[in-house]
């Protein structure tokens, strides 16, 4: 296992254009400033402008828009037929997702099977699921298809979701819309989730064991959460490989023999640095809140 980002070779020198998943969004911008101060000639620029998702930094991937694409989830068949078979798609770091629901809904925690069969349709009331009042569930995914919500079906082990789905764009949209449904559910990524103020996110049973999305130790309530008091990612679980609902986010290059793909390459070993292990941990518990925020 390499330590620092000096001892990792074939860094190309050049710039460099990346973009793609909007769940990398508190990351890449401390990562790039930490890899250009040891590596200044490694000229990677996020592009903002294509910063819209998995599937856009794909796309302007194979289109030559990119160099290499950030991912959180992996590539699709019919991405790498587009590609002429050329993708490769690189696991560089373990998240999860987080189940957020209306803050007033008397549900204190879901079973992994449960969630399945609420996004599958199965469960439409959450009085199945424990509640005592009679609310009919109204659930979001953040997607606009099925490609873009592969890793989240895959994670809840279901096929396809439920007649009743809506799609939003954004995890701050799915947030808002479940603040103002009383049934309302979104399960997006675990460090956008868990430290807004807004929701109440659950814990997961699974095989009979709880698992928390937040640190249970420094647990914050809604009524308590604000600036400087927030909920932190429960990283110990994402990182033991225990938490139910795993995602891992990828750095997508296409393997042509190009410079482009050694940058892809290079800033994916950058990346499993213990160094920039140190770093990204640290993001992914406050997802990009800091103690003022």
């Amino acid at each position: 296992m390499t330590n620092q980002f000096a001892e990792v070779h074939n860094v190309p020198e050049g710039t460099f254009k990346y973009g793609g998943s909007t769940s990398w969004s508190f990351i890449y911008p401390k990562l790039e400033s930490e890899i250009k101060n040891t590596y200044p000639l490694f000229n990677i620029n996020i592009r903002k402008d294509l910063v819209k998702g998995s599937g856009i930094g794909i796309e302007k991937l194979i289109d030559g828009e990119l160099d290499f694409a950030l991912s959180s989830r992996n590539v699709s068949t019919q991405e790498d037929h587009n590609a002429k078979k050329s993708l490769k798609a690189i696991p560089v770091v373990k998240s999860g997702l987080a189940v957020a629901v209306n803050p007033k809904l008397a549900i204190n925690s879901l079973t992994k099977d449960q969630v399945s069969k609420i996004f599958s349709g199965k469960i439409d009331n959450w009085r199945q699921a424990g509640n005592p009042a009679d609310i009919p569930i109204k659930f979001y995914v953040r997607g606009n298809n099925s490609t873009s919500t592969d890793e989240f079906r895959k994670s809840l082990e279901i096929i396809e979701f439920g007649e009743k789905i809506n799609y939003v764009n954004t995890t701050n949209e799915g947030l808002r819309e479940i603040t103002r449904e009383a049934g309302g559910i979104f399960v997006g990524p675990i460090s956008d989730i868990v430290p807004q103020c807004g929701v109440k996110t659950l814990p997961i049973i699974n095989k009979g064991k709880t698992f928390y999305p937040y640190q249970q130790q420094n647990f914050v309530s809604p009524a308590e959460c604000g600036p400087g008091k927030r909920n932190r990612v429960n990283i110990e679980a994402i990182y033991s490989g225990e938490y139910p609902l795993p995602v891992d986010f990828y750095v997508v290059v296409k393997e042509n023999g190009q410079k482009e793909q050694q940058a892809g390459e290079a800033y994916a070993n950058l990346l499993q640095t213990e160094q920039c292990k140190n770093t990204i941990r640290q993001l992914q518990e406050t997802g990009g809140f800091d103690k003022s925020n």
